[in-house]
């Protein structure tokens, strides 16, 4: 009798999971949340930073490089091709070692046709627009038979955004990143926190400043204060190596040399108290923390006094919640708004004001799929996943060689992995040192 209950509850909970991600089956637009910031384009083979088996899902769309939004994308995907920017398409095959050639990447403001099926009657045209998230982050702009749809993924609300946006199309169907949207959830503009970060610097004179920063993301803060201060900006050989090499930032403000500045880049996830206090046992000056970020878990101190060892600035990748209503009004979504994380307290529908809302909304699940398109999701992807599985042979191969002492064409550094960063651990005193001895893989990604 237990190992029957078992099994029926298993079978539930199997069940629940499958409605969960794929909706019921049905027509009807009752379809139950993803967890996490995946976006399923309903009656579309697209997806957006959604890498679980999804069966329909044939275009794969990447907003940006952030750990949360690429759980489950390894170096062995063979699903389809992935389409993002250019620059995230170097980072990523630089983090992933992926197949460049499946990897295809768009420029900011360039609008891009994608076949939607096998025979070419169908196409979707994707326009990338800047996020203002991070190093490379696109919102996606689709337009085709189910009418025009963004997806914002993570974003930070600029003007900008609007009038790229208003200068190609009405949008139908707002997929929103709503990171904020609760009013209690305001923050300073970027300019703003970035004035106040020149202030607490300025307080501290003479003193080293520790900086506190996820491994993607806020870079444009490191020019401003090598500009401002005219100061280089100490930084490990592997961040020197991805924001030279890969992002293309001035080299010349950059050194590897602790004893050439008093600015020193730290892993916001190992600067504490006990991280400060120790390197400023082990060098001359004395010196203070400082995180970038307008989520505040620890409880840093927003102020500055001679006490604190850690100061908060409200430096944000994300929109405030007035900076979402207005993005919301300025868009003005004609049939439906959905935001891409479902926790209560954030909730747009609950916060937003009820005008901003399509009266009455249109679903996506009430457009006709045309039956190209939907021969297209029903296939297999046999093919494709073959033509990949080659070129992965080809490169386990050259890997075989490489140990052997041969020349190889390829890097393969590890195992297939996904994008997990990997948090130094605290635990030894003897890690406790500048932050050049970590390796900087982490996991959090920039609140």
């Amino acid at each position: 009798c237990v190992f029957v209950c078992l099994c029926l509850c298993l079978c539930a909970c199997a069940c629940a999971c499958v409605v969960l991600v794929f909706g019921c089956g049905c027509d009807c637009s009752c379809t139950m949340p993803l967890k996490g910031p995946g976006v399923i384009v309903h009656n579309t083979p697209i997806v957006v930073d959604l890498w679980t088996h999804t069966p329909s899902a044939r275009l794969f769309f990447l907003t940006h490089l952030h750990a949360d939004h690429t759980k489950g994308l390894t170096s062995t995907w063979n699903s389809g091709k992935i389409y993002c920017t250019s620059m995230t398409k170097d980072l990523l095959c630089h983090k992933l070692n992926i197949e460049r050639s499946i990897v295809v990447g768009m420029e900011y403001n360039e609008s891009k046709l994608v076949k939607m099926d096998s025979t070419g009657e169908e196409n979707v045209c994707v326009t990338a627009i800047d996020a203002n998230h991070c190093a490379g982050a696109a919102m996606f702009l689709f337009q085709g038979y189910f009418g025009n749809v963004l997806c914002t993924g993570d974003f930070r609300f600029r003007r900008a955004q609007i009038v790229d946006l208003n200068s190609i199309c009405q949008v139908d169907h707002l997929f929103f990143d709503n990171t904020f949207c609760n009013p209690q959830m305001e923050h300073p503009t970027q300019g703003e926190a970035l004035q106040m970060l020149y202030s607490s610097i300025d307080e501290h004179e003479g003193s080293d400043i520790l900086i506190g920063m996820d491994t993607l993301g806020k870079e444009e803060v490191l020019v401003a204060i090598a500009k401002r201060y005219d100061s280089m900006i100490h930084v490990s050989r592997k961040q020197m190596e991805r924001y030279v090499d890969i992002e293309k930032l001035p080299e010349e403000i950059f050194t590897t040399d602790v004893l050439s500045s008093r600015f020193h880049i730290i892993l916001k996830s190992t600067l504490n108290e006990r991280y400060v206090e120790r390197f400023a046992k082990e060098h001359p000056l004395p010196c203070i923390g400082i995180v970038l970020s307008a989520f505040n878990p620890h409880g840093y101190t927003s102020t500055s006094n001679p006490n604190n060892t850690i100061i908060q600035i409200p430096y944000s990748l994300h929109s405030s919640f007035s900076e979402l209503k207005i993005f919301v009004e300025e868009v003005k979504p004609a049939k439906s708004i959905s935001p891409i994380l479902f926790e209560d307290s954030i909730l747009p529908q609950r916060f937003l004001p009820s005008s901003l809302f399509p009266n009455p909304p249109s679903s996506l699940h009430d457009i006709r799929i045309p039956t190209s398109v939907k021969n297209f999701m029903e296939r297999k992807g046999s093919a494709l996943k073959s033509h990949i599985s080659d070129k992965l042979k080809r490169r386990l191969s050259a890997q075989q060689q490489q140990h052997l002492g041969e020349m190889a064409p390829f890097r393969y550094k590890h195992a297939p992995t996904g994008v997990v960063y990997d948090t130094p651990s605290m635990d030894d005193e003897e890690k406790l040192g500048i932050a050049n001895e970590y390796g900087e893989e982490e996991e959090e990604e920039e609140e």
